[in-house]
């Protein structure tokens, strides 16, 4: 079973990162409260009082396509200088 995601995965996170940006730019210039499907296909209401929720949604989407998306990681190297 592979780590790395599908195309389809893939196109499914940038798609979820999308709404969340557009319900987060929404929020920022209206005020208005802006809702949106999450990973689990649940609908979540975010409004200014949550929008730091939100911000941290968009970056966990963002890290799980970064993380899981790309297929060239290489190993971090660690050096201990004198």
């Amino acid at each position: 079973m592979s780590n790395q995601l599908t195309e389809e995965e893939k196109a499914a996170l940038r798609a979820q990162i999308a709404e969340a940006k557009e319900a987060l730019h929404k929020i920022m210039i209206g005020g208005q409260a802006s809702s949106i499907r999450d990973q689990n296909g649940e609908q979540v209401e975010y409004s200014k009082t949550n929008v730091s929720e939100l911000r941290r949604y968009i970056a966990d989407l963002q890290a799980e396509l970064n993380c899981r998306g790309s297929g060239n990681r290489r190993p971090v190297k660690v050096w201990m200088g004198r």
